[in-house]
């Protein structure tokens, strides 16, 4: 009993989330990466519903202000490190 219960909140709040989320997209292609809600919880940032893997990317500024910053998010590309045997 407990555990369906809790898959169907689970289930019921994604779907919310996605309805309600804000549009979240890739700040350099424009593409959009999925719904969800930012949360900021004790000097973190909560990503509720987004589905994607996401990379977090400090935007440039127009102007120099430092109290103020920025957050876009990326699509992570494939790792480009270069393979080496032993």
């Amino acid at each position: 009993m407990r555990g369906w219960f809790r898959r169907g909140a689970i289930r019921t709040l994604d779907g919310l989330v996605r309805w309600l989320g804000h549009p979240i997209r890739d700040h350099r292609t424009g593409e959009l990466l999925g719904r969800g809600f930012l949360i900021p919880w004790r000097g973190k940032i909560l990503v509720l519903g987004l589905r994607e893997k996401v990379r977090a990317d400090f935007l440039p500024a127009p102007d120099i202000r430092y109290r103020v910053q920025w957050l876009g998010f990326v699509r992570p590309g494939d790792a480009d490190f270069p393979r080496e045997r032993p």
